[in-house]
């Protein structure tokens, strides 16, 4: 009977942490329309140029690991920054500014991390690689990872002049523990702690 107790609950404890060790990872882009010549000289983006980005059902705030925004874009003929806008829902809800970055011709990357709310730039150099991410210095503003959690997708706007090519999500998160996993750990727990009670008491 000690020998079924002590497997029982070395097997609950297995399942338990198995459940804790799956990491959860959610990558989605949207490029309906690649190298799309984006001209807009209104503050807000015009209805055209925003693109809606779906969210993962399992989405927790509390556990994310990792989170940015990938915009892929070539062709910046303007001294004015590219300003990214975000609208939390449907094209109804509000639209508020994140950030705005000058880049210049060349094909480049601009990455919004909303781990450590900041703006990185990528781009591609005369030799056809890429410089790697570089902090711009710039800080996000209007969005945290919060805003999220009610939310299964969301939009996100591009004003200034340059071709667009994509938008893309990344998103990791730790396993929020269910119910299950947590009466198994327990129960695990339980079991080695009065086996191992029953050892003590006999000596």
């Amino acid at each position: 009977m000690k020998k079924v107790l002590l497997i029982l609950s070395v097997v609950m404890l297995f399942f338990s942490f198995s459940g804790f060790a799956l990491a959860l990872t959610w990558d989605y882009a949207i490029d309906i329309n690649p190298n799309v010549s984006i001209t807009n000289d209104n503050a807000v983006p015009d209805p055209s140029n925003w693109y809606q980005l779906n969210l993962p059902n399992w989405y927790n705030s509390n556990y994310v690991t990792a989170f940015w925004i990938d915009m892929y874009g070539s062709d910046d003929d303007s001294s004015n920054t590219i300003d990214i806008w975000r609208k939390l829902g449907d094209a109804s809800a509000e639209a508020k500014k994140i950030v705005g970055f000058d880049v210049n011709t060349r094909p480049f990357i601009l990455r919004l991390d909303l781990m450590d709310m900041d703006l990185f730039y990528n781009y591609k150099k005369s030799d056809n690689t890429w410089t790697g991410y570089v902090d711009t210095g710039k800080d996000l503003e209007n969005i945290t990872l919060g805003d999220f959690d009610s939310l299964s997708s969301f939009l996100i706007g591009y004003a200034c002049h340059f071709t667009y090519d994509k938008t893309q999500l990344h998103i990791e998160q730790a396993p929020v523990p269910e119910p299950a996993t947590m009466f198994l750990l327990g129960s695990g727990l339980i079991g080695l702690a009065g086996y191992g009670r029953k050892k003590f008491f006999k000596k």
